[in-house]
């Protein structure tokens, strides 16, 4: 048979340690065979798949029944084995168990639905069959895949705490199994009836139960040997309906105490079967079962008006009436508060049913409305510690950081580098850690050494931060000599902008004058080629021969001083004085 694809389940919606914004009560609908008084009767039960965006939900239908239309998160189909139950609703829950969560596991529906099927399957104990000639456990691996979700999460939970264990991590789990008949709390796990009393501890905590055994248990097969003892001591009857009526309610609570890496954690994981809700014309039920029906009536109706203050939205922040009934006040925790709970509505397909199959599904679409909010159960002192460790380690961290940007002037202190590096990574942390999960059940010397080491502890944080204050105040100064810098730096910046400034004026300057020189450049070569054309012109005027003789050193002279004053005076000023330079020279040779 294939398997069904798994249902969302509560360990994989959080995986934080607490979900303040609560989280919503998982119901899943488990729809169980056709029994062998309904065979031959229609089946009035659709179930199809529905989208909402990308999320897949399950529809369920009665047929002829007029508005009778509900959404789920998953449905259990009637060929759904005891083992796909517990794989794809369970096994999330006892994750969050081993992480120190509280969870509960409530079974609803009309009797003779199936509900302690579910819950415990069978029975809870079982032997190999005689018969086997080889003695062989056939009969065994048969009843176990008939298992229900009980004798299932004892082995998972008790495997798990013995796999830890292995490393160190010592734990201790106890069981307590109570029935609520009528409104009288009983002690299934005494043979003679005790006071059991409800206290109420106040505010949103959880009541807690007076007078009830919690034995201790070292494995799973001897939980279930003491819930079958208890089972047997438990209230049923037969009834038109079904012949092992169920006629109270049965609360199977396993508490746990263990060590982790992150200290020492509690948590509780509940199993509550309901009894069956019941229509007393057709259960046929009279005198003392009659009795009994009402006042299991009267408790499932206390129950729905719970969940109805609790899932309806207009009702929010409103009164809760736990206290009307000791079911709803035994069930707060798992309720509204601070557990993970998974609802399981078993209903039947028959059509002689439908009525109380339409009521079992409207309680169930009422309960996935109400939000829980659970938590880690840490140990006080565990949560202290953890939060001194945590001190410490930042702490550690600050100090490396600013010794960093102190520099040498921050000073050693009484702490090295390398005994902060091994704060800040939480090595002390975590050799504490296992020395305490070492030490669980140690004697009064070994707790007092913990305790002195706690305090030794606490006297280096002290130190830390006084050594932390005198680099704050070096750390100070090296800022106020930053800040100092800083305004010099700004003060020179602004100057090199002044200087690139007169740099680019300079620029423009240069390219002026290079093109005022290139301009003078023109100007004397043409004087050149004017002076060549008046001594063309002198040469034919004048005879040579009855000239005397020019001085050529004199005329280089001149050339050479009118080269010098190329750059110092305008062009045409030096053509002038040219001009007169030569008419002069030329009148002096002649006289």
């Amino acid at each position: 048979m294939t398997s069904p694809p798994s249902p969302p389940s509560p360990s994989k919606s959080n995986g934080v340690k607490s979900s303040a914004d609560g989280e919503n009560l998982n119901v899943v609908i488990r729809v169980r065979p056709f029994v062998e008084y309904e065979k031959g009767t229609t089946r009035v039960l659709e179930v199809y798949e529905s989208f909402s965006g990308t999320k897949r939900n399950q529809v369920i239908e009665l047929k002829n029944v007029k508005g009778a239309k509900f959404t789920f998160d998953y449905v259990l189909q009637s060929n759904t084995t005891q083992r796909q139950v517990y794989d794809a609703c369970v096994v999330g829950l006892a994750d969050k168990v081993m992480e120190g969560y509280n969870a509960t596991i409530i079974a609803y529906g009309q009797t003779g639905s199936g509900k302690t099927w579910t819950i415990i399957g069978p029975g809870l104990t079982r032997s190999t069959d005689p018969d086997n000639e080889d003695g062989s456990p056939a009969q065994e691996a048969v009843s176990e895949e008939l298992d229900g979700v009980v004798p299932r999460a004892l082995k998972d939970i008790f495997n798990r705490l013995d796999e830890a264990a292995k490393g160190g991590f010592k734990y201790a789990v106890k069981l307590q199994f109570l029935e609520l008949y009528g409104e009288t709390i009983r002690d299934l796990l005494v043979p003679s009836p005790t006071k059991v009393t409800i206290r109420d501890l106040g505010g949103d905590s959880e009541p807690k139960v007076i007078g009830a055994t919690q034995q201790s248990i070292k494995s799973a097969a001897e939980a279930l040997h003491i819930l079958e003892k208890g089972a047997l001591r438990r209230a049923t009857g037969s009834t038109k309906m079904n012949a092992e009526s169920s006629r109270s309610h049965a609360l199977m609570t396993v508490y746990i105490s263990r060590q982790t890496k992150d200290g020492k954690v509690s948590s509780k994981f509940q199993f509550v079967d309901l009894a069956g809700s019941e229509r007393l014309k057709k259960t046929g039920a009279e005198g003392k079962r009659k009795k009994e029906g009402i006042d299991i009536n009267k408790g499932l109706l206390t129950l729905a008006n719970v969940i109805s203050a609790l899932g309806d939205p207009k009702k929010k922040k409103g009164f809760v009436p736990y206290r009307d009934s000791k079911l709803t006040h035994l069930l707060k925790g798992s309720i509204g508060g601070n557990h993970k709970t998974l609802m399981i509505a078993c209903v039947s397909p028959a059509a002689s049913n439908a009525i109380e199959t339409e009521n079992s599904l409207r309680y169930a679409n009422r309960a996935k409305n109400i939000q829980n909010r659970a938590v880690v159960n840490m140990d006080a002192s565990t949560t202290d510690t953890n939060a001194l460790k945590s001190q410490v380690k930042a702490l550690a961290v600050e100090l490396l950081r600013v010794r960093g940007v102190a520099g040498a002037s921050a000073g050693g202190g009484p702490f090295t580098s390398g005994t902060l590096a091994s704060l800040a990574g939480g090595k002390d942390v975590k050799d504490l850690e296992e020395t305490i999960a070492r030490s669980s059940n140690a004697s009064e010397d070994k707790i007092k050494k913990l305790e002195k080491e706690l305090s030794d502890a606490k006297l280096q944080m002290y130190e830390t931060n006084i050594e932390l204050e005198h680099v704050r105040s070096s750390e100070k100064e090296h800022k106020r000599k930053i800040v100092a810098l800083s305004t010099t730096v700004e003060d020179s910046r602004a100057e090199l902008e002044k200087v690139k400034k007169e740099q680019a004026l300079s620029s423009l300057a240069r390219v002026s004058i290079e093109q005022k020189i290139s301009k003078n450049d023109i100007d004397v070569e043409e004087l050149r080629k004017a002076l060549e054309e008046e001594r063309a012109k002198t040469a034919t005027l004048v005879d040579p021969s009855t000239l005397p003789s020019i001085d050529e050193e004199k005329v280089h002279d001149l050339e050479e001083e009118l080269e010098t004053l190329q750059d110092k005076y305008d062009v045409r000023n030096l053509l002038n004085f040219c001009d007169v330079k030569i008419c002069t020279h030329f009148e002096t040779r002649r006289q």
